[in-house]
């Protein structure tokens, strides 16, 4: 058994190194891979366009002849932008992202995270304790923006990366 598990590994491992995108683009203090850094490095950028699905705003790509649903478009809660800077940033996030997916990609510091978590996944109980170390810290109102931003229904459906930075974003606010 411990033998299938190192060829599996091993298997992933040539796999990631096949399929990764560097990241070359930066903002905001953020390296991250653009249309453009995808398209230079030799991979397909898809026909792309939106859509709606049950009410939530989707990217889609046309792959044989056949439109499929890509990354979702979510908006974040941000100060000081106007709407169509938001809008244009979730898009552009979305695009890059559903052009990744089409293409079985994965970005640099996606394998580098990925590396790291491969068999440490945050348990069901892990995510209960730190959602409620997040309603711990955040008053009900900052909650209920936060979660209505992301477009989720509960703490539990923000992510595990997620919560674990939203928890320690507030806990170093708390100690200034």
């Amino acid at each position: 058994m411990p033998e299938k598990i190192e060829e599996i590994k091993k298997k992933i491992e040539e796999f990631k190194k096949s399929n990764v995108v560097k990241n070359l683009s930066q903002a905001y203090g953020y390296k991250y891979a653009s249309l453009a850094d995808i398209a230079l490095q030799g991979y397909e950028i898809p026909l792309m366009k939106t859509g709606t699905e049950e009410g939530l705003e989707y990217v889609y790509y046309l792959h044989e002849g056949e439109w499929v649903r890509g990354a979702r478009v979510v908006l974040p809660n941000m100060k000081n932008s106007n709407d169509a800077q938001i809008y244009g940033g979730a898009l552009s996030y979305a695009r890059r992202y559903t052009t990744l997916m089409a293409n079985c990609l994965a970005t640099d510091d996606d394998v580098l995270i990925e590396n790291e978590k491969l068999f440490d996944e945050p348990t069901p109980q892990d995510i209960k304790k730190l959602a409620d170390k997040f309603r711990e810290l955040y008053t009900n109102e900052e909650q209920a923006r936060i979660l209505n931003g992301l477009q989720v229904l509960s703490a539990e459906e923000i992510g595990y990366e997620n919560l674990t930075k939203y928890v320690q974003y507030k806990e170093q606010d708390t100690k200034k």
